[in-house]
């Protein structure tokens, strides 16, 4: 049975229309001392207790209880209990149980458990003396006389196990303050609180240091106690909104000469307060997600004058982080300029983290699990700390920029911008320690946003674009309305119109045609008719978005039909983690180069693979890194192929490989012979997207040998990454204010920023050439010139006039060499122009034939050439 459909309502003004109006009796004598009357899923340990307060001997035989059903203006009595001839000694108890064989210390049980229950809604209970009504519970919010709940306290029970109405008090005949929500103990002693400690007066001395509560370990010894405290309020943060409290700190920072104990500490009051205020507060010490903090306060008073803590200059990096812990609600203000490095909950939170210039992620630029890793990292935890708000609302308008002023278009913040003086209260909440902040801070704009991407040079640009879920069909993974989805499409638009690529492999698109011919077709509209197709290939893999090509028929051409990599081609490529590779092999319109383009988007860290044995091992990788690198191995092998028939091995791999540039999957490529266009272009310290504070690249351009020599660029644009997501299209949870910061431009279109290749893509085909002499024989050999003219024919599949020079012409015997020739004679061949020479018909010394050769090369403008040669003869005799 569930006693809250027994027993939640009141019996005060409610129970008194159904029960006998005799006047009450004074109810010090037998009591109601403890209920409980809602267990979750069963009723085996409901009961209600009767106690005996009178000082004597008490028969139960004269007593009864009622149960109670209905609501103010309409109450019942649906059940009344009977109690035995029985004697019960002064301060003993009466426990009546609902099923006494699953409830310990009963005295009388009343099952069945239904007889209990009346219409699923009874309101309380009271207890009479034949007809006197000598005590009465309620608990549901009726009032009247002459037992009501009084205002400020609902005495619902939550359904927890082990919980109920404790009576904590003297029998007032008020619910609200004799009874409290406690743990429930039949037949034993309540668990009540202690009463209140004295409360004295400001600066007597009654008071418990600061310190002495928080101690010096992680968390207060003297939880749950009630403490009397004194001190400077040096935040408050109780206003509508805010945290529900304020800090208070000892006026000496240090009061006790002890570095490991915090003279700060949150109250959990709404009393009003300023800033500057010497208060006294009496409350309970409490852990509160382990912030400590004095809670159930049940007294504030402000002190006469007022007063300064002193606050504490912390500079990042903390030696350790143990060194948070003693700081925990005291007056802090970091000296140095902090780079703004975290913001992915400040359009929610308000949060961002500050850090000591921009932090890498380790395994970006340090092998996995080494001891190299594990420094950068607590490098990076010990060199950053969280800027809160002082606000515990979602979404809060306004929102607030790192400096404290209003964040808005006209002042907005990137990643890796700065903010000086940053001064607050040191909190701890949501598992972190965070500064609340108490005064303006000084930003300093020093990443500005790039008007368009890097240059990259080359006659072909491709890029690779996570576009974050772009989904037509409408509440899934991407946009939840029609107006989103506009907003989201307008900023991708944008992004790729900007870049304007040959080709862009496109990652996180719906898994169908549709969605990718709907972003063609915005593209088109935006650009010019026709400038933009794609790749047709249906569903690829099981998940929801793919992978896909669009391009620019005007530049590039697909060769044959393009290659997917799944689980059927390599069984190491696991396509329900990882989605299938698209590879499609180009032309370039203007210079015929043909390189082939794969598409990519390995298996995120962010969900386990533990049913395939692919555990986060804790070295940094993440989650999957098996099936990540596995995928990577399966790919270089399956290029090798060349599964698209191109006869070429100009192969750039492209996409979102969810691997930074230490880790095993990135390792596998580059061991197939791939090249790291990213690091090589942009260093070791690139990036294309921020998680937890931290830098690094996800997103990837490799090329293969065939193909290294043909980059001339690569870059990551960062117009994603480096932006707070509360300037994206979503509108989920936004105020009007907030979404009003959307701008249809290329800025936070997706959260990872995208990649762009520069090729210098031209064919491998040698232009074809032949040559012919005319006269191609001399006669007579009388040491004369003759004039000899070349006829030479070139041919190319792009050039239409390829570049033609004579390379040589030469005699099979040189003259004026040591026995060469006549010895009489020199420059036996003149080269007069391109296509004429002047030939002596001269004979060589041992009067056999002379040989001329005439050498042409043709060079096509991809840098292909070919060679073809004449001869013009002196015979010996005709």
């Amino acid at each position: 049975m569930n006693l809250r459909t027994l027993l939640p309502v009141v019996v005060g003004a409610a129970a008194a229309l159904a029960l006998p109006a005799a006047a009450p009796a004074a109810s010090n004598t037998l009591v109601i001392n403890e209920i409980d009357y809602d267990q979750p899923s069963t009723d085996t340990a409901e009961f209600l207790e009767l106690a005996n307060v009178s000082g004597g001997a008490i028969d139960l035989d004269p007593y009864t209880v009622q149960l109670v059903n209905g609501n103010a203006g309409g109450a019942a009595v649906y059940r009344t209990i009977e109690l035995p001839a029985v004697s019960l000694a002064a301060g003993d108890v009466y426990v009546i149980c609902a099923n006494a064989a699953n409830t310990a210390n009963c005295d009388q049980d009343v099952a069945p458990d239904t007889d209990w229950a009346q219409n699923g809604a009874p309101d309380g209970v009271g207890l009479r003396n034949g007809p006197t009504l000598v005590d009465a519970l309620s608990y549901e919010g009726n009032t009247g006389a002459p037992y009501t709940e009084g205002s400020g306290l609902g005495l619902e029970d939550t359904g927890a196990v082990g919980e109920g109405l404790s009576r904590c008090g003297a029998d007032t005949d008020v619910n609200n303050a004799d009874f409290s929500l406690r743990a429930i103990t039949p037949g034993a002693a309540n668990t009540c609180p202690p009463p209140p400690i004295p409360f004295g007066a400001c600066g007597d001395g009654l008071e418990t240091p600061i310190h002495a509560i928080q101690g010096s370990g992680a968390a207060s010894s003297a939880t749950g106690e009630q403490r009397l405290i004194e001190g400077v309020v040096v935040g408050d943060f109780a206003g509508a909104g805010g945290l529900g409290g304020f800090f208070v700190q000892e006026e000496d920072a240090d009061a006790d000469d002890d570095p490991r104990t915090s003279e700060g500490v949150f109250v959990a009051s709404g009393q009003a307060v300023d800033t500057g205020d010497v208060v006294r507060v009496r409350g309970t010490v409490a852990e509160s997600f382990a912030r400590t903090q004095i809670g159930t306060v049940t007294r504030v008073e402000v002190c006469p004058g007022d007063a300064t803590a002193s606050t504490t200059t912390v500079q990042l990096p903390v030696s350790s982080m143990t060194d948070w812990e003693p700081l925990e609600g005291m007056a802090v203000t970091f000296p140095q300029d902090l780079t703004i490095s975290e913001y992915f909950d400040f359009d929610r939170f308000n949060e961002t983290v500050l850090s000591v210039g921009r932090q890498m992620t380790p395994t970006a630029v340090v092998e996995p699990g080494s001891a190299a890793y594990t420094a950068l990292l607590d490098q990076n935890l010990r060199g950053r700390i969280m800027l809160d708000d002082g606000r515990n609302t979602e979404n809060s308008d306004p929102a607030i920029h790192p400096d404290g002023a209003v964040f808005d278009l006209s002042h907005r913040f990137r990643g890796g911008d700065t903010v000086g003086g940053v001064t607050g209260v040191l909190d701890f909440a949501f598992g972190d320690y965070r500064v609340q902040p108490t005064a303006a801070a000084e930003y300093t704009e020093v990443n500005e946003r790039p008007a368009e991407p890097e240059p990259v040079g080359g006659n072909v640009k491709v890029a690779s674009f996570n576009v974050l879920n772009y989904f037509t069909t409408l509440d899934g993974r991407g946009a939840n309305t029609p107006e989103e989805f506009e907003r989201q499409r307008t900023k991708i638009i944008a992004a790729i119109t900007e870049i304007d690529p040959a080709v862009v492999g496109l990652i996180e698109i719906q898994n169908n045609d549709e969605a990718l011919q709907d972003l063609v077709d915005g593209l088109n509209d935006a650009t010019s008719p026709g400038r933009y197709d794609f790749i047709e290939t249906g569903v690829i893999g099981t998940d929801e978005i793919k992978v896909a090509f669009a391009y620019q028929p005007a530049r590039v051409t697909p060769v044959g039909d393009h290659a997917i990599l799944d689980s059927s081609v390599d069984p190491r490529f696991i396509d329900t983690k990882n989605r299938p590779a698209l590879a499609q092999t180009f032309r370039t319109a203007d210079t015929g180069g043909v390189f082939t383009a794969v598409i990519n988007h390995l298996k995120s860290k962010g969900s386990d693979c533990d049913d395939v044995g692919d555990p986060d091992t804790g070295d940094g990788a993440g989650n999957c890194n098996l099936t990540r690198t596995a995928a990577a191995e399966a790919l270089v092998d399956w290029l090798a192929t060349d599964p698209t028939g191109s006869g070429d091995d100009d192969v750039l791999i492209l996409g979102d490989l969810n691997s930074y540039d230490k880790e095993d999957p990135i390792d596998a490529l580059l061991a197939g012979g791939y090249t790291d266009l990213i690091r090589e272009f942009q260093g070791e310290n690139a990036y294309s997207y921020v998680f937890d504070g931290m830098i690094g690249y996800l997103d990837h351009g490799l090329a293969s040998e065939g193909l290294a020599d043909e980059v001339t660029g690569a870059t990551e644009w960062h117009i994603n990454a480096d932006e707070p997501d509360i300037l994206d299209y979503d509108m989920t949870f936004k105020q009007p204010a907030q979404e009003a910061l959307y701008e249809p431009n290329a800025y936070r279109s997706s959260d990872h920023d995208p990649v762009i290749v520069g090729l210098d893509a031209c064919d491998e085909i040698a232009p074809e050439i032949e040559v012919s002499v005319t006269p191609d024989s001399l006669w007579p050999p009388n040491h004369k010139y003759r004039t000899v003219q070349a006829t030479v024919t070139a041919t190319d599949n792009l050039d239409e006039e390829p570049d033609v020079r004579v390379l040589s012409a030469t005699s099979n015997e040189p003259d004026n060499a040591p026995g060469g020739g006549d010895g009489d004679t020199t420059n036996d061949i003149v080269v007069v122009d391109e296509d004429t020479f002047q030939v002596r018909a001269e004979r060589d010394e041992n009067r056999s034939g002379r040989v001329y050769t005439i050498t042409y090369e043709v060079t096509d403008s991809c840098g292909n050439s070919s060679t073809a040669s004449a001869t013009v003869g002196v015979p010996v005799r005709r």
